[in-house]
C-alpha cells in the first residue's frame, strides 16, 4: 500500500512540472535585411512575451577614403516615429497577457511568417524586401487579432537584425 502512495506521489509530482514547464517558450530568429524589411513580434493573447532585438547596420567598403563606414538604417515604428541608426543598437519589447483565451488558436497571415498555435504561441520573423502594402493591410490582415498580439517596425537599409526572446503562456 505505501508503494502504491508513494508511486501516486510521484507521477503527481512529475506531471505538475511537465505542466510548469510546458508553459515556457522561446524563440529565436537572425537575418540580414535590405532594402525595405519587417520585423514582427507576435504571440498568442494569453502569453507574456519579453523579446531583445540587435540591429547592426552593415559595413561599406569607401574605397576612394579607404575607409569602412556602417551604412545608415531608418526604423520605422508602429506610431510613425523614426530614428536613423549608424551604429549597433539594441532594445527590448515586453508584449503582456490581454485576454484569457482557452480553446484552439492558429494564425497564419497570407504570404507572411505570423505563425501562432498553442503548441507555440510565440514568433519573431524578419521578413526581407517587403511591399509598403504589407504595412498597411499584411500585419493586420489576419482574422485573428482579436486573439493575437503583434508588435512591428520597419527596417530601410542593410543591416543585420537578431531576435531573442521567451514567453509564458497560462
Amino acid at each position: 500500500m505505501k508503494k502504491a502512495w508513494l508511486l501516486l506521489v510521484l507521477i503527481l509530482v512529475i506531471a505538475t512540472q511537465w505542466t510548469f514547464l510546458s508553459a515556457f517558450h522561446s524563440v529565436s530568429e537572425s537575418q540580414i535585411t535590405n532594402e525595405t524589411s519587417a520585423v514582427v513580434i507576435s504571440k498568442a493573447n494569453y502569453a507574456f512575451m519579453r523579446a531583445h532585438i540587435e540591429i547592426f547596420p552593415e559595413y561599406i567598403v569607401n574605397y576612394t577614403a579607404q575607409t569602412l563606414q556602417q551604412a545608415n538604417v531608418t526604423l520605422t515604428f508602429q506610431d510613425g516615429s523614426q530614428k536613423q541608426i549608424t551604429e549597433n543598437y539594441a532594445f527590448d519589447v515586453f508584449l503582456t497577457r490581454t485576454a484569457s483565451h482557452f480553446g484552439s488558436i492558429s494564425a497564419v497571415t497570407p504570404g507572411y511568417s505570423i505563425l501562432i498555435s498553442d503548441d507555440h504561441p510565440i514568433n519573431a520573423a524578419v521578413m526581407s524586401n517587403v511591399s509598403e502594402d504589407f504595412f498597411t493591410y499584411g500585419v493586420g490582415s489576419s482574422y485573428l487579432l482579436d486573439r493575437i498580439d503583434v508588435y512591428w517596425f520597419k527596417i530601410e537599409g542593410d543591416a543585420h537584425v537578431s531576435i531573442s526572446g521567451y514567453g509564458l503562456a497560462i
